[in-house]
């Protein structure tokens, strides 16, 4: 090893050199750590695996910006993290042409100046397929303007994995729609790579939407296809109008045309149809099968037999206990609406801010919502009910929202030789909740996400956080590069009607791990971003496999050779003792 107790070897300068030493030999440190670096740390010098994530700074050529993620047990002190190759990925794009049948003409308000035409273009966006827990994996997207969508080629930096890909022609091929598609599980290995993407064969689906006159009219409505699981668009889309009117029905013809994802097993797209702006009206969802049961061209889409009469709701957002008034911004998410057909589920949901009075008025459907209150004072906790609003009346009024204080979330920090710590940040992170199934093509995906107000330790180390209800990490850092303190973790505190006390945080000597960080292609990478991420299930530290989210437990930059040095806690799961 590098590193020898005492400070009596020269190391790699990892920024932090011309420190203020805080030890200068063991006897200055407790009996379960050692003078390191100058640092009192943890005689320990194995960690758990944990996720580490490297960004790249900007200027890096063929990574700027890319956020790299691996798991990593730190096995000594001196640990050097190596970036594996960074795919630079060409896609290259071949389109099938579009047969007569399939073949719909731009609508006018899409026809192109012969004078000043448009070239068409198309964007390629990359999904992720792994997830790395709760961390964000962000898409990466790339755009061209190319003479022709018959053969395009792009270059992306990607990290090696599977890869959903998602092509979308933004301007139109010639005198045919291209309808956006979907291709899933796509490899891009750890090395430049060359794919090949063939675009599909448009099909045509022809439907005719029917609706009884008497209820009004779909003048207006949009129908196209999107994908169940991803939420997002298959088709080109559909603007009904110009209704025939045959026994008291009107109908409407509808023609789009689109790929079928590509993917190893059947998917069944949805047809949606949406409302026009300013309307009132929840969105339609039905699975394509179930308009084509009987084999019918075109296919009949006429699961929705009635517009539910718009409800005008009025009331009231208070403080708990008393008449005053709460200025709130509002969020209705429709829960359920009688009446629908099987196979088929709407989405609908409304926005609304109320007066500084406390007042709010809202246009609604009849059905079952939830409703999500955020109040404009962060003092003020965020809420979550469920409520009914009747068919009934056209006008209802006299809703009462109560809204709570926050609670607080007290306790003290001290550092390992007892201490008070002064000028910590000291962090809210919700535990997460869980999602499954890709993006939700209904509005109840909406999910209450309770939030609080970091605060800072004071100079005898007490804090005090403000928090919604729901479950929390508490998140102690130090701001200063002077410390040689990691870290302080509470996980799994549950916020409820009272206030909390946490007690006393104590943070042992922390766990030091220093070396360089380098890619691949690059080599060293200079004040790059390195985040370290502990696996966490039910309120303690956990393995990678069993794991239900990440929580950030350290992060540090390197310096302009490459070289970082860490501190991370010496245990997660007792950060209190």
């Amino acid at each position: 090893m590098l590193l020898i107790p005492d400070c009596a070897a020269p190391e790699r300068d990892s920024g932090l050199a011309n420190l203020e030493p805080l030890c200068r030999a063991n006897r200055d440190c407790p009996s379960d750590a050692e003078c390191v670096r100058s640092r009192c740390v943890s005689r320990q010098t194995e960690s758990v695996p944990l996720l580490v994530e490297v960004i790249a700074p900007a200027g890096t050529p063929g990574l700027a910006g890319v956020a790299i993620a691996q798991e990593v047990q730190f096995a000594s002190r001196e640990f050097d993290i190596h970036l594996g190759y960074s795919s630079a990925a060409v896609v290259h794009l071949k389109s099938e042409p579009v047969v007569d049948d399939a073949c719909l003409a731009r609508l006018s308000s899409q026809e192109q100046s012969e004078e000043d035409p448009v070239p068409p273009s198309a964007r390629v966006t990359f999904f992720p397929r792994k997830r790395q827990l709760s961390l964000t994996d962000a898409a990466r997207v790339v755009t061209t303007t190319t003479p022709s969508l018959d053969d395009v080629s792009l270059s992306i930096t990607l990290v090696p994995g599977k890869y959903d890909l998602y092509v979308e022609p933004l301007e139109h091929d010639g005198e045919c729609l291209r309808p956006p598609e979907l291709f899933l599980d796509q490899e891009v290995t750890a090395s430049d790579v060359s794919l090949s993407i063939q675009l599909g064969a448009p099909q045509r689906y022809d439907a005719r939407v029917r609706f009884p006159a008497s209820e009004g009219s779909l003048e207006g409505w949009r129908l196209d296809l999107v994908d169940p699981d991803s939420g997002l668009a298959l088709s080109s889309g559909a603007v009904l109008s110009d209704p025939r009117e045959a026994e008291g029905t009107l109908e409407y013809d509808a023609s789009v045309v689109f790929v079928p994802v590509h993917s190893g097993t059947p998917r069944t797209e949805m047809v949606r149809l949406t409302p026009p702006e300013g309307v009132t009206a929840p969105t339609l969802l039905v699975a394509r099968g179930v308009t084509e049961l009987f084999q019918s061209d075109p296919a009949i889409v006429d699961q929705l037999t009635s517009l539910p009469k718009t409800v005008t709701l009025s009331g009231r957002v208070v403080l708990k206990g008393t008449l005053d008034g709460v200025e709130a911004g509002l969020t209705f998410v429709l829960e359920s609406l009688s009446g629908l057909a099987e196979g088929t589920s709407v989405s609908f949901s409304r926005e609304v801010r109320t007066g500084t009075d406390g007042t709010f008025e809202a246009s609604l459907l009849p059905g079952t919502y939830r409703v999500v209150t955020q109040p404009a004072s962060d003092q003020l906790a965020q809420s979550e009910e469920k409520f009914s609003v009747s068919g009934g009346t056209p006008s209802q009024a006299g809703r009462t929202i109560e809204i709570a204080e926050r609670r607080s979330i007290q306790g003290r920090l001290f550092d390992f030789r007892g201490n008070p710590v002064a000028k910590a940040q000291v962090d809210l992170v919700p535990v997460p909740t869980f999602h499954r199934g890709g993006l939700a093509l209904s509005a109840s995906a909406v999910r209450f996400v309770p939030s609080g107000l970091a605060g800072e330790t004071e100079s005898d180390g007490r804090f005090r956080l403000l928090a919604d209800p729901g479950r929390f990490d508490i998140v102690a850092r130090n701001v200063t590069k002077d410390a040689d303190f990691s870290w302080a973790f509470r996980l799994g505190v549950t916020v409820g009607d009272g206030d909390v006390v946490l007690g006393d945080l104590t943070e042992r000597p922390p766990l030091l791990v220093h070396g360089s960080v380098s890619a691949e292609q690059t080599g060293p990478l200079p004040s790059a971003l390195i985040r370290a991420y502990a696996y966490v299930k039910a309120g303690e530290v956990s393995t990678p496999d069993a794991a239900e989210y990440v929580l950030l437990v350290g992060e540090t930059r390197a310096n302009a050779d490459g070289d970082y040095q860490l501190l991370l806690p010496a245990d997660l799961a007792a950060t209190d003792d």
